[in-house]
């Protein structure tokens, strides 16, 4: 078992230092969905043989296979998350952007509303 929290602690460093410098771009997303796709084949093989997870849990000393993928479940779940919060922060600055710069060009609408009805 202390190998299999030494591998899942180092993946887990490996994705926070990852998620510090992340650049959310199309490329970015690209990777992303070629991961997805690798990890449903993955799971897709191992739904039809799941000897697999017991040779797979055996070196790292995980007692049953099913232990196994619901700790990648929680790194792949993890890593979702926090890249969703990124994603949401920086659409949310983007509007915040926008919204600034919209309400520093137009004009005042409250004064040419004054405006009309004095004419």
């Amino acid at each position: 078992m202390i190998e299999a929290k030494l591998l899942f602690s180092f993946l887990v460093i490996i994705l926070v230092l990852s998620l510090l410098k992340l650049k959310y771009t199309n490329q970015l997303r690209l990777i992303e969905k070629l991961i997805f796709l690798i990890f449903v084949a993955c799971m897709f093989i191992l739904i039809i043989n799941p000897f697999i997870l017991e040779k797979i849990s055996a070196p790292l000393k995980i007692e049953r296979g099913r232990d196994l993928l619901i700790y990648l479940y929680i790194l792949f779940s993890s890593w979702g998350l926090i890249r969703t919060h990124v994603r949401i922060n920086l659409l949310s600055s983007r509007i915040n952007t926008l919204a600034g710069e919209q309400a520093l060009n137009s004009p005042k609408r409250e004064s040419e509303s004054k405006d009309n009805k004095n004419a």
